[in-house]
């Protein structure tokens, strides 16, 4: 339903327009039976919808991690943009990249990816603060981008805190 909306709606558009998930797409819950395959047969044929539709950004929500990481970062998930700045690997480096940087009319407009808590039952990752990873972040985007957008599935109080704290933060 939803690749059928967009498609009748991008027909009709003659304005450019910016297609987002702010995460938690794949699952409906945290943990999944690794051997269940039709609930990661699902999660992967939302994947190939998401890459068909051209998604701009998806956040990686906690949701999005119970089949593991390796059900978004192996190559054929590649192809949509998911986006996490807070995602880090055991060695300190990023499974996901942190922001998209994206042109659309006439605007250069910087995509921030937040995810909640984790499961800890999810190897090889952590989930480090929200409040380190965009006080690092927004002093190098905010000045080169027209406008900073935010997709997390982070709660309200997280994120109303965010709009309060990070006035750089035009959407969330």
């Amino acid at each position: 339903r939803k690749a059928y909306m967009v498609s009748q709606y991008s027909a009709k558009q003659q304005t450019p327009y910016l297609l987002f998930d702010a995460g938690n797409l794949l699952f409906k819950k945290r943990i999944v039976n690794k051997n269940s395959s039709k609930e990661l047969i699902t999660a992967q044929a939302i994947i190939d919808i998401c890459s068909a539709m051209k998604y701009d950004a998806i956040a990686v929500g906690p949701f999005d991690l119970a089949g593991g990481l390796d059900l978004l970062i192996k190559p054929d998930s590649l192809s949509s943009p998911w986006i996490s700045a807070n995602i880090y690997n055991l060695d300190g480096t990023r499974p996901f990249r942190p922001y998209l940087s994206i042109n659309r009319g006439g605007l250069k407009i910087a995509v921030i990816g937040l995810t909640d808590k984790i499961h800890k039952e999810v190897s090889g990752i952590y989930v480090n603060s929200w409040q380190q990873e965009l006080t690092t972040l927004l002093p190098s985007i905010s000045p080169t981008h027209d406008m900073v957008i935010l997709l997390s599935t982070l709660p309200y109080n997280a994120l109303k805190t965010i709009a309060d704290q990070f006035p750089d933060i035009k959407i969330i």
